[in-house]
């Protein structure tokens, strides 16, 4: 369903540098985006995709994501210097955080295409019976 993946954190006197490589992942992204400036009263997400893998790592802040794989929800956290999370297709995703000045980092393993999006949750749980 989702796996874990570290990233390098090199921290001294002048901060902490955070390093994705990208070999450590099983595919090679084509897209990345960045969330930010997140309203603590609402989520994010509320889709799933039906091929497009994504690596999620805080960047800033604590982040939520409540995964659906059409039976049972998971809830897991995200930490800012805590491990990645690796989400393979076919799960319904919802984000969110607490923090207004939190930053999440998602890298995709495609380009944006709609077709690969499901935006209706009754039509995902139909989607994954079939």
């Amino acid at each position: 369903m989702q796996n874990f993946i570290d990233p390098q954190i090199q921290a001294d006197s002048r901060g902490r540098l955070t390093i994705v490589e990208f070999k450590n992942l099983p595919w090679v992204p084509q897209r990345a985006y960045f969330l930010s400036h997140s309203d603590p009263k609402s989520s994010r997400g509320s889709h799933a995709h039906k091929e497009l893998h994504q690596y999620f790592i805080s960047l800033r802040g604590q982040w939520t994501l409540r995964l659906f794989d059409g039976t049972e929800w998971t809830e897991i956290e995200i930490i800012e210097g805590g491990a990645g999370l690796l989400i393979e297709p076919g799960l319904w995703r919802e984000i969110s955080t607490d923090a207004e000045d939190a930053v999440l980092g998602v890298f995709a393993s495609q380009p944006y295409f709609e077709s690969d999006y499901i935006r209706d949750i009754d039509e995902f749980i139909e989607w994954k019976a079939s």
